[in-house]
């Protein structure tokens, strides 16, 4: 199970100690029984621009059974997929040259089916805040707009990845971009609502649930699920 980042909402880790990262976080999915891989997201860095609330949620995960987040950016192999993990945040605020190489890296050799990507802030997202590169509307301010992320994504994604998962927005949504599949799922808490930007999504909702992914050696699906269970819509993915 993956966490797409605001993994405790909405300042992060009070201290490296803090109870609520058990409570919040680990807590309500240990009965699954199944490891909780987390990315890092802007609110789990606090109000500021310093690194320790991100550092705090990196050394709990260490000494946490079952919750995996090892560093900033790591991966893993798991049946017919390659997951990558990535911290958006750090993108924004530090630049995107280390993360963008570690991209390369893990992905240009992989022999996998399927290359996944995770990430807080989305490639494209027809939500409140939008594409990257004009983030909430903005263009050309470096942070504000994403152009950083703008530029991993282009460089990173395109042509290397075929599967690519975020939140950020708080809606669900399956969209598609330079032939990469993009599933926005930030709406475990709450929602917001699905906004035009020209991306043309296959599914949008501004109701909060989950998505589903399986993926098999040729294709997969994602399934959209509900808060109450219900699906809400299946829909095919090729690699």
């Amino acid at each position: 199970m993956a966490l797409l980042g605001d993994n405790l909402y909405p300042d992060g880790l009070d201290h490296p100690d803090d109870p609520r990262a058990e409570q919040i976080i680990a807590a309500p999915f240990r009965a699954l029984g199944v490891p909780l891989y987390l990315v890092l997201g802007n609110h789990d860095y606090g109000h500021t621009r310093g690194l320790g609330p991100a550092r705090w949620q990196i050394a709990w995960a260490g000494r946490t059974p079952g919750v995996e987040l090892p560093a900033h950016a790591w991966y893993f192999r798991a049946g017919p997929a390659t997951v990558v993990g990535l911290d958006t945040n750090h993108v924004l605020q530090f630049g995107g040259s280390a993360q963008l190489r570690f991209l390369a890296e893990q992905l240009g050799e992989v022999q996998t089916p399927w290359r996944v990507v995770l990430g807080h802030h989305p490639y494209r997202s027809d939500g409140p805040h939008g594409n990257a590169g004009a983030y909430e509307g903005w263009r050309g301010v470096p942070i504000l707009s994403g152009r950083s992320l703008r530029r991993l994504f282009d460089e990173g994604l395109c042509a290397r990845a075929n599967l690519y998962l975020s939140g950020h927005d708080h809606n669900r949504q399956l969209l598609e971009h330079c032939g990469v599949p993009l599933i926005v799922s930030g709406a475990g808490a709450g929602a917001t609502e699905i906004v035009d930007r020209g991306n043309e999504p296959r599914f949008g909702v501004a109701r909060p649930g989950l998505a589903w992914v399986e993926l098999g050696p040729q294709a997969g699906q994602v399934v959209f699920i509900d808060a109450l269970g219900v699906v809400e819509g299946a829909f095919p993915l090729h690699r």
